[in-house]
């Protein structure tokens, strides 16, 4: 190999990690590693010694030295074992274990299968690959009749009907969104309306529909239980109070504010929402009188004494009780010539 990608390229064509040597974290400039992988059940310290040796060694002689032309050259697999052997890993022990080994293996291949009085691996490796068998046994969705693995479906608590991801996605989204019902059961066609295993359903929801699911559900349970359901007029948040109770508190830190869960007005308690809106209609009655009789009030341009004009008629100019001074009191003003007109006259002029 010419580089380290072409080595890379060489012993791990592709992605992945199913390699007994695997070279592609070398790539990695922040943790270059070299993984060696064994089979799980090797314990074996000779085994695993010399198999880090076999790789040690092909890594190292193969940056060091050409690939031979007897190992380019050689045409079974005999042949190359022997060439990688030789001109390669360059290790005689290591030679002679693993044609001890291959001899091994190769015995065993040839060998029938074990009788059923074998009480050890055989019966152990039948029981694990039926189990496997098991686990990925297809079975038909009940909605859309396609078949999908049993373990990736939901299933009701009653009687098991099976149902796959996208469908139980799209009847619990129609629930949630178009319905506004967070009663999601069976959808079967025989009636049945069992509730569905909530283990199973939650792992085909995604988190928002999940989250969304839950908050209907602890609404209704609420209202269930004689809650009602309050929003607070001042910052918007959520929560529960009993029917027999008016007044409801904030949950939010920091708002707690407290108000009437019927008229949205501040907590008033003991009194009732009518007589809160009499007072309310009393003070807007006073609060009219006031500006009204504001307006009528004027002022005295020498002392700014308060003063209420009589509107039956006559002259503009009135003589201030204070300061004695005279002044057209519909203008307020010092150097009237006495042209402005009273608002009356002008209305009648209109």
């Amino acid at each position: 190999c010419a580089n380290l990608e072409s080595l890379i390229n060489l012993i791990n064509p592709e992605k992945g990690r199913n390699y007994k040597l695997y070279l592609r974290d070398l790539e990695n400039a922040v943790h270059p590693t070299i993984l060696f992988s064994q089979h799980s059940s090797t314990v074996n310290a000779k085994k695993i010694r010399l198999w880090t040796e076999l790789c040690l060694a092909m890594v190292e002689n193969s940056a060091k030295f050409r690939a031979p032309r007897a190992l380019l050259q050689s045409r079974s697999v005999d042949e190359q074992f022997d060439a990688l052997f030789q001109h390669v890993v360059k290790n005689e022990e290591l030679h002679q274990f693993y044609v001890n080994r291959r001899a091994e293996l190769s015995t065993k291949r040839k060998q029938p299968v074990a009788n059923s009085g074998s009480r050890k691996a055989p019966f152990f490796n039948d029981r694990k690959i039926a189990a496997k068998k098991k686990s990925l046994s297809t079975t038909e969705c009940g909605c859309c009749l396609e078949k999908f693995v049993k373990d990736e479906m939901v299933s009701c608590q009653e009687k098991g009907h099976l149902f796959c991801r996208m469908c139980i996605r799209k009847y619990v989204a129609e629930e949630l969104y178009s319905n506004q019902s967070s009663k999601i059961c069976c959808i079967s066609t025989d009636g049945c309306k069992s509730a569905f295993n909530t283990r199973q359903l939650e792992h085909a929801l995604p988190q928002k529909m999940n989250e969304k699911l839950r908050e209907m559900q602890y609404v209704a349970d609420m209202k269930k239980a004689g809650q009602v359901e309050c929003n607070c007029p001042k910052c918007g948040s959520k929560g529960f109070l009993p029917k027999a109770e008016k007044t409801f508190s904030c949950p939010k830190v920091g708002c707690l504010h407290k108000s009437c869960r019927l008229c949205h007005e501040p907590g008033h308690e003991p009194l009732t929402c009518s007589e809160v809106e009499k007072q309310h209609e009393t003070g807007a009655r006073t609060n009219v009188e006031e500006a009204m009789s504001t307006a009528r009030i004027k002022k005295c341009p020498y002392c700014t004494t308060q003063f209420i004009p009589e509107m039956g008629g006559g002259c503009n100019w009135v003589t201030c009780n204070n300061c004695w001074k005279n002044f057209c009191y519909v203008c307020v003003s010092k150097s009237c010539s006495g042209r402005c007109r009273r608002p009356a006259d002008l209305t009648e002029r209109a």
